[in-house]
């Protein structure tokens, strides 16, 4: 939870560099449930806007292992999955799982927004998230 906090800056500063810290430590520990640690850090990794956070190779370990904890079943850890292997210039494999991710989605808003990265993905561009 902490890392959380850092990496929304919920009560305390923004700071992806704890963040990543904190969500390291529990996903070294294989902490899925209830909230998914591994999801959590290898989006930062995949996604951060500061260079010297994002490391694409790691981001692609987590987020397997996080799709594969979930049984590929949870578009938003397809949706991480998809930015890292972006980041790491996998383009077709970013672009299958976020159309794998996007089967998935319920709403036509969430359809929407991962829309948006696939649209980035197919124009080999990696998606970098908003601070």
């Amino acid at each position: 939870n902490l890392g959380g906090h850092y990496a929304n800056g919920k009560g305390i500063e923004k700071d992806e560099a704890e963040a990543v810290k904190w969500f390291r430590k529990a996903a070294e520990g294989g902490q899925v449930a209830p909230f998914n640690a591994l999801n959590a850090l290898a989006w930062i990794l995949a996604t951060s806007p500061n260079s010297e956070i994002r490391d694409g190779s790691n981001a692609v370990v987590f987020a397997e292992k996080s799709v594969a904890a979930t049984n590929r079943k949870t578009p938003g850890d397809l949706d991480t999955l998809a930015a890292a292997y972006a980041e790491t210039g996998q383009f077709e494999k970013a672009v299958s799982t976020q159309q794998e991710a996007i089967a998935l989605l319920q709403t036509e808003a969430e359809r929407n927004d991962y829309k948006s990265r696939l649209e980035l993905f197919e124009a080999h561009l990696p998606y970098r998230a908003k601070d």
